[in-house]
Protein backbone atom coordinates (compact mmCIF):
# COMPACT_ATOMS: atom_id res chain seq x y z
CA UNK A 1 0.00 0.00 0.00
CA UNK A 2 1.22 3.16 -0.97
CA UNK A 3 2.57 4.84 2.57
CA UNK A 4 0.89 8.26 2.19
CA UNK A 5 -2.72 8.98 1.67
CA UNK A 6 -3.63 11.75 -0.21
CA UNK A 7 -5.44 15.09 1.29
CA UNK A 8 -8.01 17.29 -1.03
CA UNK A 9 -8.00 20.56 0.79
CA UNK A 10 -11.19 21.38 -1.81
CA UNK A 11 -10.62 25.59 -1.35
CA UNK A 12 -10.14 28.09 -4.43
CA UNK A 13 -8.81 30.74 -2.68
CA UNK A 14 -8.52 33.55 -4.98
CA UNK A 15 -9.73 33.95 -8.31
CA UNK A 16 -8.75 35.67 -11.60
CA UNK A 17 -5.40 35.58 -14.05
CA UNK A 18 -3.08 38.27 -14.08
CA UNK A 19 0.29 37.57 -15.98
CA UNK A 20 3.64 37.29 -13.69
CA UNK A 21 5.16 40.34 -14.42
CA UNK A 22 2.17 42.88 -14.38
CA UNK A 23 1.82 41.53 -10.64
CA UNK A 24 4.70 41.86 -9.52
CA UNK A 25 5.11 45.52 -10.45
CA UNK A 26 1.00 46.43 -9.30
CA UNK A 27 2.07 45.03 -6.13
CA UNK A 28 5.40 46.58 -5.70
CA UNK A 29 3.52 50.06 -6.65
CA UNK A 30 0.11 49.09 -4.52
CA UNK A 31 2.15 47.50 -1.43
CA UNK A 32 3.97 51.57 -1.60
CA UNK A 33 0.92 52.85 -1.86
CA UNK A 34 -0.97 50.86 0.83
CA UNK A 35 1.95 51.15 3.63
CA UNK A 36 -0.08 53.92 5.47
CA UNK A 37 -3.60 52.57 5.21
CA UNK A 38 -5.84 52.73 7.50
CA UNK A 39 -8.62 50.27 5.26
CA UNK A 40 -8.51 46.21 6.00
CA UNK A 41 -10.21 45.50 2.80
CA UNK A 42 -6.95 47.26 1.22
CA UNK A 43 -4.14 45.55 3.12
CA UNK A 44 -6.79 42.12 2.68
CA UNK A 45 -6.09 42.90 -1.20
CA UNK A 46 -2.24 42.70 -0.52
CA UNK A 47 -2.48 39.71 1.35
CA UNK A 48 -4.31 38.30 -1.78
CA UNK A 49 -1.87 39.71 -3.84
CA UNK A 50 1.93 38.55 -1.24
CA UNK A 51 -0.15 34.91 -1.11
CA UNK A 52 -0.43 34.90 -5.48
CA UNK A 53 3.47 35.98 -5.43
CA UNK A 54 4.12 32.68 -3.11
CA UNK A 55 5.67 35.44 -0.85
CA UNK A 56 3.87 33.81 2.53
CA UNK A 57 5.91 35.76 5.03
CA UNK A 58 5.05 39.11 3.45
CA UNK A 59 1.54 38.08 3.13
CA UNK A 60 1.03 36.67 7.07
CA UNK A 61 1.95 40.23 7.86
CA UNK A 62 -0.66 41.89 5.65
CA UNK A 63 -3.18 39.98 7.16
CA UNK A 64 -2.22 40.71 10.53
CA UNK A 65 -2.26 44.12 9.64
CA UNK A 66 -5.82 43.40 8.36
CA UNK A 67 -6.77 41.79 11.79
CA UNK A 68 -5.35 44.11 13.69
CA UNK A 69 -7.43 46.97 12.02
CA UNK A 70 -10.45 44.65 11.72
CA UNK A 71 -10.54 41.41 14.55
CA UNK A 72 -14.00 39.92 13.28
CA UNK A 73 -12.44 39.72 9.37
CA UNK A 74 -13.70 36.02 8.80
CA UNK A 75 -12.20 35.64 5.31
CA UNK A 76 -8.57 37.76 6.71
CA UNK A 77 -8.48 34.37 9.60
CA UNK A 78 -9.07 31.90 6.71
CA UNK A 79 -6.42 33.23 4.43
CA UNK A 80 -4.13 33.72 7.32
CA UNK A 81 -4.58 29.76 8.05
CA UNK A 82 -4.22 29.31 4.51
CA UNK A 83 -0.83 31.07 4.60
CA UNK A 84 0.60 29.72 7.45
CA UNK A 85 -0.43 25.93 6.02
CA UNK A 86 2.01 26.84 3.18
CA UNK A 87 4.50 27.51 5.70
CA UNK A 88 4.09 24.25 7.66
CA UNK A 89 3.10 26.26 10.73
CA UNK A 90 0.14 23.82 11.47
CA UNK A 91 -0.92 24.81 15.10
CA UNK A 92 -0.82 28.58 14.09
CA UNK A 93 -3.03 27.75 10.98
CA UNK A 94 -5.15 25.57 13.11
CA UNK A 95 -5.53 28.78 16.10
CA UNK A 96 -6.88 31.24 12.32
CA UNK A 97 -9.32 28.55 11.35
CA UNK A 98 -10.81 28.57 14.85
CA UNK A 99 -10.74 31.87 15.13
CA UNK A 100 -12.43 32.25 12.10
CA UNK A 101 -15.16 29.65 13.40
CA UNK A 102 -15.36 31.60 16.36
CA UNK A 103 -17.16 34.51 14.13
CA UNK A 104 -18.58 32.18 11.17
CA UNK A 105 -19.96 28.87 12.96
CA UNK A 106 -21.23 27.69 9.93
CA UNK A 107 -17.92 28.36 7.67
CA UNK A 108 -17.54 25.15 5.79
CA UNK A 109 -14.46 25.61 3.95
CA UNK A 110 -12.65 26.85 6.96
CA UNK A 111 -13.59 23.78 9.04
CA UNK A 112 -12.26 21.45 6.07
CA UNK A 113 -8.69 23.32 6.62
CA UNK A 114 -9.14 22.99 10.17
CA UNK A 115 -9.36 19.23 9.71
CA UNK A 116 -6.20 19.16 7.26
CA UNK A 117 -4.63 21.56 10.08
CA UNK A 118 -5.43 18.73 13.17
CA UNK A 119 -4.17 15.92 10.66
CA UNK A 120 -1.08 17.67 9.98
CA UNK A 121 0.09 17.56 13.62
CA UNK A 122 -1.20 14.17 14.12
CA UNK A 123 -4.89 14.88 16.12
CA UNK A 124 -6.47 12.40 14.34
CA UNK A 125 -9.90 12.09 16.07
CA UNK A 126 -10.12 15.76 16.38
CA UNK A 127 -9.50 16.06 12.52
CA UNK A 128 -12.00 13.38 11.96
CA UNK A 129 -14.31 15.96 13.88
CA UNK A 130 -13.90 19.07 12.11
CA UNK A 131 -14.66 16.91 8.28
CA UNK A 132 -18.02 15.50 10.35
CA UNK A 133 -18.97 19.04 10.73
CA UNK A 134 -18.24 19.86 6.67
CA UNK A 135 -20.02 17.30 5.67
CA UNK A 136 -23.41 17.90 8.07
CA UNK A 137 -23.02 21.96 6.71
CA UNK A 138 -21.99 20.94 2.90
CA UNK A 139 -23.28 17.06 2.34
CA UNK A 140 -22.24 17.49 -1.36
CA UNK A 141 -18.79 18.59 -0.76
CA UNK A 142 -17.20 15.24 -1.75
CA UNK A 143 -13.49 16.44 -1.30
CA UNK A 144 -14.84 16.74 2.32
CA UNK A 145 -16.04 13.19 2.51
CA UNK A 146 -12.83 11.89 1.02
CA UNK A 147 -10.61 13.78 3.85
CA UNK A 148 -13.27 12.11 6.48
CA UNK A 149 -12.23 9.05 5.04
CA UNK A 150 -8.63 9.89 5.00
CA UNK A 151 -8.39 10.05 9.16
CA UNK A 152 -10.91 7.14 9.56
CA UNK A 153 -8.06 5.15 7.76
CA UNK A 154 -5.43 6.61 9.77
CA UNK A 155 -7.20 5.77 12.80
CA UNK A 156 -7.58 1.97 11.56
CA UNK A 157 -11.27 2.51 10.89
CA UNK A 158 -11.19 1.14 7.37
CA UNK A 159 -14.69 -0.27 7.39
CA UNK A 160 -16.20 3.14 7.80
CA UNK A 161 -13.67 4.56 5.69
CA UNK A 162 -14.95 2.61 2.96
CA UNK A 163 -18.42 4.01 3.36
CA UNK A 164 -17.10 7.55 3.12
CA UNK A 165 -14.99 6.93 0.29
CA UNK A 166 -18.06 5.77 -1.43
CA UNK A 167 -20.22 8.52 -0.94
CA UNK A 168 -17.33 10.69 -2.33
CA UNK A 169 -17.20 8.82 -5.42
CA UNK A 170 -21.36 8.98 -5.66
CA UNK A 171 -20.83 12.96 -5.67
CA UNK A 172 -17.87 12.66 -7.84
CA UNK A 173 -17.58 9.45 -10.02
CA UNK A 174 -14.75 10.65 -11.96
CA UNK A 175 -12.81 11.48 -8.42
CA UNK A 176 -9.43 9.63 -8.71
CA UNK A 177 -8.15 10.09 -5.51
CA UNK A 178 -11.33 8.63 -3.78
CA UNK A 179 -10.88 5.71 -6.00
CA UNK A 180 -7.61 5.30 -4.55
CA UNK A 181 -8.30 6.01 -1.14
CA UNK A 182 -11.36 3.45 -1.54
CA UNK A 183 -8.87 0.75 -2.62
CA UNK A 184 -6.46 1.57 0.23
CA UNK A 185 -9.57 0.95 2.42
CA UNK A 186 -10.31 -2.55 0.46
CA UNK A 187 -6.79 -3.74 0.89
CA UNK A 188 -6.35 -2.69 4.57
CA UNK A 189 -9.21 -5.56 5.13
CA UNK A 190 -8.06 -7.87 2.64
CA UNK A 191 -10.42 -7.57 0.27
CA UNK A 192 -8.58 -8.15 -2.97
CA UNK A 193 -11.38 -8.29 -5.36
CA UNK A 194 -12.64 -5.09 -4.54
CA UNK A 195 -9.56 -3.29 -4.07
CA UNK A 196 -8.36 -4.51 -7.63
CA UNK A 197 -11.69 -3.43 -9.09
CA UNK A 198 -10.96 0.23 -7.32
CA UNK A 199 -7.57 0.62 -8.25
CA UNK A 200 -8.86 0.03 -12.21
CA UNK A 201 -10.90 2.62 -11.70
CA UNK A 202 -8.24 4.97 -10.75
CA UNK A 203 -5.79 3.75 -13.75
CA UNK A 204 -9.23 4.45 -16.42
CA UNK A 205 -8.80 8.01 -14.70
CA UNK A 206 -5.20 7.90 -14.48
CA UNK A 207 -3.41 6.00 -16.43
CA UNK A 208 -0.03 7.47 -15.34
CA UNK A 209 -0.84 6.63 -11.75
CA UNK A 210 2.26 4.98 -9.84
CA UNK A 211 1.24 4.25 -6.66
CA UNK A 212 -2.44 3.13 -8.01
CA UNK A 213 -0.13 0.49 -10.54
CA UNK A 214 1.92 -0.13 -7.76
CA UNK A 215 -0.97 -0.52 -5.39
CA UNK A 216 -3.18 -2.67 -7.41
CA UNK A 217 0.32 -5.20 -8.55
CA UNK A 218 -0.23 -5.60 -4.09
CA UNK A 219 -3.79 -7.08 -4.84
CA UNK A 220 -2.42 -9.10 -7.67
CA UNK A 221 0.14 -10.94 -5.69
CA UNK A 222 -2.39 -11.50 -3.10
CA UNK A 223 -4.62 -13.25 -5.27
CA UNK A 224 -1.50 -15.13 -6.45
CA UNK A 225 -1.97 -13.42 -9.84
CA UNK A 226 1.90 -13.20 -10.33
CA UNK A 227 2.47 -12.61 -13.99
CA UNK A 228 -0.42 -9.59 -14.34
CA UNK A 229 1.61 -8.30 -10.80
CA UNK A 230 4.37 -8.02 -12.56
CA UNK A 231 3.01 -6.01 -15.17
CA UNK A 232 1.49 -3.61 -12.77
CA UNK A 233 5.20 -3.19 -11.22
CA UNK A 234 6.99 -2.40 -14.14
CA UNK A 235 4.19 0.18 -15.14
CA UNK A 236 4.51 1.72 -11.49
CA UNK A 237 8.40 1.68 -12.43
CA UNK A 238 8.16 3.07 -15.61
CA UNK A 239 6.10 5.94 -14.64
CA UNK A 240 8.34 6.50 -11.62
CA UNK A 241 11.54 5.62 -11.99
CA UNK A 242 12.69 5.53 -8.15
CA UNK A 243 9.38 4.16 -6.99
CA UNK A 244 11.79 1.78 -4.68
CA UNK A 245 8.86 0.24 -3.30
CA UNK A 246 7.67 -1.12 -6.42
CA UNK A 247 11.34 -1.84 -7.33
CA UNK A 248 10.95 -3.90 -4.40
CA UNK A 249 7.79 -5.77 -5.31
CA UNK A 250 8.65 -6.17 -8.73
CA UNK A 251 11.84 -8.10 -8.05
CA UNK A 252 10.08 -10.52 -5.28
CA UNK A 253 7.42 -11.33 -8.39
CA UNK A 254 10.26 -11.83 -10.22
CA UNK A 255 11.61 -14.10 -7.61
CA UNK A 256 8.21 -16.09 -7.31
CA UNK A 257 8.24 -16.17 -11.08
CA UNK A 258 11.46 -17.99 -11.06
CA UNK A 259 12.98 -15.08 -13.36
CA UNK A 260 16.02 -15.04 -11.06
CA UNK A 261 18.52 -12.67 -13.45
CA UNK A 262 16.20 -9.91 -13.81
CA UNK A 263 15.15 -10.29 -9.77
CA UNK A 264 18.82 -10.20 -9.66
CA UNK A 265 19.28 -6.89 -11.71
CA UNK A 266 16.43 -5.24 -9.61
CA UNK A 267 17.92 -6.01 -6.17
CA UNK A 268 21.11 -4.99 -7.81
CA UNK A 269 19.89 -1.45 -8.49
CA UNK A 270 18.06 -1.38 -5.17
CA UNK A 271 21.51 -1.79 -3.21
CA UNK A 272 23.34 0.67 -5.10
CA UNK A 273 20.52 3.63 -4.50
CA UNK A 274 19.65 2.64 -1.18
CA UNK A 275 22.29 0.11 0.63
CA UNK A 276 20.89 1.18 3.81
CA UNK A 277 18.08 -0.89 3.45
CA UNK A 278 18.12 -4.54 4.97
CA UNK A 279 15.34 -5.77 3.09
CA UNK A 280 16.56 -5.22 -0.28
CA UNK A 281 20.07 -7.09 0.99
CA UNK A 282 18.04 -9.80 2.51
CA UNK A 283 16.16 -10.16 -0.68
CA UNK A 284 19.28 -9.97 -3.10
CA UNK A 285 20.98 -13.07 -0.70
CA UNK A 286 17.50 -14.82 -1.43
CA UNK A 287 18.04 -14.64 -5.32
CA UNK A 288 21.17 -16.19 -4.96
CA UNK A 289 20.41 -19.12 -2.45
CA UNK A 290 17.38 -20.44 -4.58
CA UNK A 291 19.78 -20.44 -7.76
CA UNK A 292 22.66 -22.62 -5.28
CA UNK A 293 24.95 -19.90 -5.56
CA UNK A 294 25.89 -20.09 -2.26
CA UNK A 295 28.83 -17.49 -2.00
CA UNK A 296 26.91 -14.80 -3.25
CA UNK A 297 23.83 -15.63 -0.97
CA UNK A 298 26.46 -15.46 2.30
CA UNK A 299 28.27 -12.52 0.81
CA UNK A 300 24.13 -10.45 0.78
CA UNK A 301 23.20 -12.35 3.87
CA UNK A 302 26.35 -10.99 5.88
CA UNK A 303 25.35 -6.93 4.39
CA UNK A 304 21.56 -7.52 5.80
CA UNK A 305 22.56 -9.00 8.98
CA UNK A 306 25.16 -5.79 9.70
CA UNK A 307 22.53 -3.69 9.08
CA UNK A 308 19.54 -5.87 10.83
CA UNK A 309 20.34 -8.83 12.88
CA UNK A 310 18.04 -8.76 15.22
CA UNK A 311 14.69 -8.65 13.49
CA UNK A 312 16.61 -10.27 9.97
CA UNK A 313 18.00 -13.60 11.51
CA UNK A 314 15.07 -15.43 12.94
CA UNK A 315 13.18 -14.37 9.66
CA UNK A 316 15.80 -16.14 7.84
CA UNK A 317 15.73 -19.50 9.59
CA UNK A 318 11.74 -20.08 9.08
CA UNK A 319 12.32 -18.60 5.04
CA UNK A 320 12.54 -22.27 3.20
CA UNK A 321 14.25 -19.85 -0.10
CA UNK A 322 17.53 -20.77 2.42
CA UNK A 323 16.58 -24.23 3.03
CA UNK A 324 19.86 -25.25 0.06
CA UNK A 325 21.85 -22.99 2.14
CA UNK A 326 21.73 -24.98 5.19
CA UNK A 327 23.03 -27.93 3.31
CA UNK A 328 25.85 -26.13 2.81
CA UNK A 329 29.09 -26.86 5.53
CA UNK A 330 29.67 -22.96 5.77
CA UNK A 331 26.47 -22.41 7.05
CA UNK A 332 26.70 -23.02 10.95
CA UNK A 333 30.13 -21.46 11.02
CA UNK A 334 28.16 -18.15 9.34
CA UNK A 335 25.37 -18.26 11.30
CA UNK A 336 27.34 -18.33 15.19
CA UNK A 337 28.81 -15.21 14.41
CA UNK A 338 24.40 -13.95 14.56
CA UNK A 339 23.90 -17.04 17.43
CA UNK A 340 22.50 -14.20 20.03
CA UNK A 341 19.96 -13.49 17.01
CA UNK A 342 18.69 -17.29 16.54
CA UNK A 343 17.51 -18.14 19.69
Amino acid sequence: MSPDLLLYAGIVLFTGSLIYNIIWISRKIYYRKSSSSKNPDVWFRVGVNFVNMQLFGEAEKAYKKTLKLKPDFVEAWFNLGVTLDYMQRFEEAEEAYRNALDLKPSYSDAWNNLGIALNNQQKYPAAEHAYRKVVELKPDFAGAWNNLGVSLVIQEKASEAEEVYKKAIVLEPDYAGAWKNLGNAFLMQQKFTEAEEAYREVLKLRPDGADAWSNLGVVLVNQEKYTEAEEAFRNAVNFKADFAEAWFNLGRTLTILQNYPEAEEVFKKLVEVRPEISMFWYNYARVYALQKEFELSFKHLKQAFELNAENLVPFMLKDDAFDLLRSDERYQSFLKKWSKYSK
